[in-house]
């Protein structure tokens, strides 16, 4: 009960300092501090923060069916812990997997060609089928043909709004996130921004952020200069994240930004200086560019084509073990166990299925010598089993 107690409090600290008047991430991180415990810090400044603001927040929240995740859940994305100064507070319809932090955002321009959303689509849909989480801005445009994509695969995917999530920006688009949330294994919505908030032109920098933030690598599909495609471009760029670009044609305008932006980027690397920006034509040329994150977070060198890194788990040893119907489940178990042990409880809610499932898969696990049970339902991988 102790522990309980003591979560929760941690969660409503989190909540009161990401809603104190002229914080940010950025100045909240500097107050935690290594320790990454809010409650010190909460303490000392929750006067500056109305009695019944966090519980208007939640109740909000709780009135329109979306969840409240904080960086101390086992919920919260796991690309997004990565980042110096991660939005401590989200808030989410859906659910975000493990397996997700396998995820390649797709963003461009709003007034697309049919080119270009006919090639955001099939990428997309192309990623989807290799198992990649597609990450975009449900805006019109690229964005939108991005999502659809993933979805026409059966794949995941998940949209980032900059507004509150009980608003749906831009209202065209209110189908397409019906179409999102139909089913927990099509993915997620998310945003940093409480119900409530109405779409603002200075959220979409921060929501462009967290696009980057949760994705391995950021695609640029077609963008004009300056617009929010290669806003997102260069935040994923400052995170020292892959940024990929697809050529367009150099007489129209809403390929000029990205263009561009490929242009400058190569000019470094003439120089000898290093580039994270990769010009790419198919999904074949994504998956190489991102060949060793992809087998970093989710142990599975086939999804790339490439022999496992050495040192690094292929997952596919977990599927061989399991029964044909429980493939895909052993893959999410591996990814929640590769980052170290975890209840039977955690593990459930990190790979979207209940107890009883993932009791069962374990168990074909354990025979088989994959992973350790210990006292508690407390499971790891077996660092010395035969892969």
């Amino acid at each position: 009960m102790k522990h309980a107690d003591d979560l929760s409090a941690r969660r409503l600290a989190w909540i009161g300092l990401n809603f104190l008047p002229g914080w940010g991430p950025v100045r909240i991180w500097e107050a935690v501090g290594k320790d990454k415990d809010p409650l010190p810090v909460w303490r000392r400044f929750r006067s500056l923060w109305p009695d019944d603001t966090g519980q208007q927040i939640i109740r909000q929240a709780q009135m329109h069916g979306v969840q409240i995740v904080t960086y101390d859940d086992a919920a919260y994305p796991r690309n997004l812990k990565m980042m110096d100064y991660p939005p401590p507070v989200l808030f989410m319809q859906g659910e975000i997997y493990a397996l997700d932090a396998a995820a390649v955002a797709i963003v461009g321009s709003r007034r697309a060609s049919a080119q270009g959303i006919k090639l955001a689509y099939t990428l997309a849909e192309g990623l989807a089928n290799n198992g990649i989480t597609i990450v975009s801005g449900l805006a019109a445009g690229i964005d939108a043909a991005a999502h659809r994509g993933a979805l026409a695969a059966g794949g995941r995917t998940i949209a980032v709004l900059g507004n509150g999530l009980d608003i749906i920006y831009p209202a065209c688009n209110r189908d397409l996130a019906k179409c999102i949330l139909a089913h927990k294994d099509n993915g997620a919505i998310v945003s940093q921004f409480p119900c409530g908030t109405p779409p603002k032109p200075g959220h979409f920098p921060l929501r462009n952020q967290i696009i980057a933030g949760l994705s391995l690598g950021t695609l640029v599909v077609e963008a004009r200069e300056n617009s929010g495609a290669i806003i997102t471009a260069r935040q994923a760029d400052a995170l020292s994240r892959t940024v990929m670009v697809c050529p367009g044609d150099p007489l129209r305008q809403h390929t000029l930004g990205s263009n561009r932006f490929l242009q400058e980027a190569y000019r470094p690397k003439a120089a000898g200086k290093e580039t994270r920006v990769e010009m790419v034509l198919c999904v074949e040329d994504i998956l190489n560019c991102l060949e060793e994150q992809l087998v970093a977070v989710t142990g599975y060198s086939r999804l790339v084509g490439a022999a496992a890194l050495p040192g690094v788990v292929d997952s596919s040893a977990f599927e061989t073990a399991v029964p044909d119907g429980q493939k895909k489940l052993a893959r999410n178990i591996w990814c929640v166990l590769s980052e170290g042990p975890a209840g039977i409880d955690i593990i459930a809610l990190r790979s979207g299925n209940n107890v009883s499932e993932v009791r069962a898969c374990l168990g074909w696990l354990e025979v088989a010598g994959k992973v350790e049970r210990h006292h508690g339902e407390i499971y790891s991988l077996c660092s010395l089993a035969p892969f």
